[in-house]
């Protein structure tokens, strides 16, 4: 008996076990009954939509193609990564929604397994390791960047096993295809300039640094020659990097971003997941700091290998911290888009080393297993997933009331541990919470009929959105004048300035939100504290872009509005310029 226990807790931390949770945590359920959650917070509400129309107008090579569905036309170019990337080509040949799924749920499984890895060649502890390694790998990234993470991941244990001045061939071909993997404007730049380091540090300049050199300046433009392209000859750049290099007076801005990079880190991938780590982290930090003062105890190797990793680690944060405070505008300093904060990308690692040498130090495996456990709380999707009964209901009785009980538990356990921290920092929480599934957010099936009731060809009809997502009606492939794009013409945003001119009045400083950042080009800026009085909207001016329907979730009764229909999510009104 006591033989058996021994090998079950033995096997119990080994990667494989892991890597079936995650295949039951959190993709059992989408092969049972095809629900898949995806954040809204810039996934749906921008990249899906972005791929889709993508994936309908694939090409090679044609730098002057216009998809007319956006903005009375935008560039092809505009839509990165190119045709050359290994998510375009995936998304094109098995559709987004599977493409989505297979990248996360295999890009997690990889990270796992590699993170493990590298974590154990560094702790020599591989029950610590996995326990790192779950939380690297279940954080809850945008699916976009699980491909970024993996290649942060490679990059790294590349170096870790690396021996002296030694590269092999294969690690070289590793990193000559990382390009391919990673998304540049995501943090895989700063990926990228670490790997073309670190083989110089290998390899020096001598004839296989310099055919190096060549071969991953060309992996690197393949997968990105689109947006070197717009950026590099033709400068579209929709930013106008408005304001002051310094702003002293977002200091205090500038000391709550040190906070919440520390405890959500970025969201795109919330590195320190978050409240765990922050937590644990944190209080290891004391706790060694306590025995330093107290009892003026000399600091262990690995005591000291965390603390240079832990400031390491903050001075990251810091750059992070100074770019989103604005307290230094490194656009405005090099008159360019940077975007210095993605550097935290490299906390993704970084945090979970640190755990790493702290499970090791404490060496308790009943921690471990608990931690692992908590682990599988980290991904938002699977547990919006778990805590909703709908998921479970083709279950047959009485399988479908304990699943939804146990559901409803594992999320409830994240849902305490999130109030908790919420409490004791408050405001510090991600906003990058919400999910939803395509069908749900894109309400598919009333677009399809108000299709059906266009009497004309849809390209002759233009689209706005009042108090609704505008690209959830781009999704379905309408044509509007209004969405979320990171880069489109300059000259397209002043004219759409003049649409919104009084509502920017309103706003005040608040204005800022499209006069400098400018990737939302919308009626009102719900998040932004808009107002969603229609005499702020220049109807004149909307005539200007062709615009013929009007896209509300509510009733309203206004001039220049007449119904077109009621649909069971929304209601299309027709726009009548009478007075103009």
């Amino acid at each position: 008996m006591v033989s058996n226990l021994k090998k079950i807790n033995s096997y119990l931390f080994t990667v494989w076990p892991e890597a079936i949770l995650i295949l039951f945590f959190q993709y059992f359920i989408f092969f049972y009954n095809k629900t898949y959650y995806l954040k809204i917070t810039d996934w749906l509400e921008q990249f899906i939509v972005h791929k889709e129309i993508k994936r309908q107008y694939f090409n090679f090579f044609n730098l002057d193609l216009i998809i007319p569905n956006f903005l009375n036309g935008l560039k092809y170019n505009y839509l990165v990564p190119s045709e050359f990337h290994f998510t375009t080509i995936s998304e094109f040949i098995l559709g987004v929604y599977t493409s989505e799924f297979l990248i996360d749920l295999l890009g997690k499984i990889i990270i796992l397994i590699i993170s493990t890895k590298a974590l154990n060649t560094i702790s020599n502890n591989l029950s610590a390791s996995i326990v790192a390694a779950s939380f690297i790998s279940f954080s809850d990234y945008w699916p976009t960047t699980t491909l970024t993470i993996l290649t942060l991941i490679i990059s790294i244990n590349i170096f870790i096993q690396s021996k002296d001045k030694v590269i092999t061939n294969f690690q070289i071909f590793q990193i000559l295809i990382l390009p391919f993997l990673f998304e540049v404007q995501l943090g895989g730049i700063f990926i990228f300039i670490f790997s073309y380091i670190f083989v110089y540090s290998k390899l020096g300049l001598n004839k296989k640094f310099y055919i190096f050199t060549f071969l991953n300046f060309i992996t690197m433009i393949l997968p990105n020659y689109r947006l070197f392209y717009e950026t590099i000859f033709v400068k579209t750049n929709v930013r106008s990097f408005t304001g002051n290099v310094i702003n002293l007076e977002q200091f205090n801005e500038f000391i709550v971003q040190i906070i919440k990079t520390n405890s959500d880190g970025h969201h795109h991938y919330l590195t320190s997941n978050h409240r765990y780590l922050f937590l644990i982290i944190y209080f290891y930090l004391f706790y060694l700091m306590y025995k330093k003062l107290f009892y003026k105890t000399l600091f262990s190797k690995n005591e000291k290998l965390f603390l240079k990793i832990f400031f390491l680690i903050q001075v990251f944060n810091i750059l992070h911290a100074l770019d989103h405070s604005r307290l230094i505008s490194f656009n405005a300093l090099f008159s360019t888009r940077l975007h210095l904060f993605r550097i935290s990308i490299f906390n993704q690692f970084l945090w979970g080393l640190l755990l790493c040498l702290i499970l090791s130090k404490i060496n308790r495996r009943s921690l471990n297993i608990t931690l692992l456990l908590l682990s599988f709380t980290l991904s938002g999707s699977a547990m919006h997933k778990l805590g909703n009964p709908e998921t479970f209901s083709n279950l047959r009785p009485p399988l479908n009331e304990i699943a939804i009980n146990f559901g409803q538990r594992v999320n409830y356990v994240d849902y305490t541990v999130m109030n908790i921290f919420n409490s004791l920092l408050p405001k510090q929480s991600t906003y990058a919470t919400f999910y939803s599934t395509l069908d749900e957010y894109y309400f598919k099936e009333d677009f399809e009929n108000l299709k059906k009731d266009l009497t004309n060809d849809i390209s002759e009809y233009r689209f706005v959105s009042y108090d609704i997502d505008p690209m959830i009606a781009a999704y379905s492939g309408l044509y509007t004048i209004d969405g979320y794009f990171n880069l489109y013409e300059n000259e397209y945003r002043g004219k759409f300035r003049k649409v919104i001119e009084k509502e920017l009045d309103y706003l005040g400083d608040k204005a800022i939100w499209y006069d400098d950042y400018g990737a939302k080009l919308q009626l009102f800026f719900k998040e932004k504290y808009g107002s969603f009085n229609l005499e702020n909207i220049n109807f004149c001016e909307l005539k200007n872009f062709q615009t013929t329907h009007f896209i509300s979730i509510q009733e309203i009764d206004y001039k220049y509005l007449n119904l077109f229909k009621k649909y069971e999510n929304f209601i299309i009104y027709e726009i009548k310029y009478f007075d103009c």
